[in-house]
């Protein structure tokens, strides 16, 4: 079986949880906010392929 890639790095998965938001796995590492950098530990919004946090994405 081919490990999954992460769609923040590009690496393969072999972590006990994968993290998935929308079609795309992350390292729970890799799921960050893609301005400020915040981790998504809990939640997390999705416009144009990016990640962000509610703040980032409120704005």
């Amino acid at each position: 079986m081919v490990p999954e890639r992460c769609g923040g790095c590009s690496s393969p998965i072999s972590d006990r949880y994968i993290m998935r938001v929308g079609e795309t796995s992350y390292h729970e590492r890799c799921l960050t906010c893609s301005l400020c950098q915040a981790t998504l530990s809990h939640t997390c919004f999705y416009r144009d392929s990016k990640l962000y946090c509610r703040i980032d994405y409120e704005r």
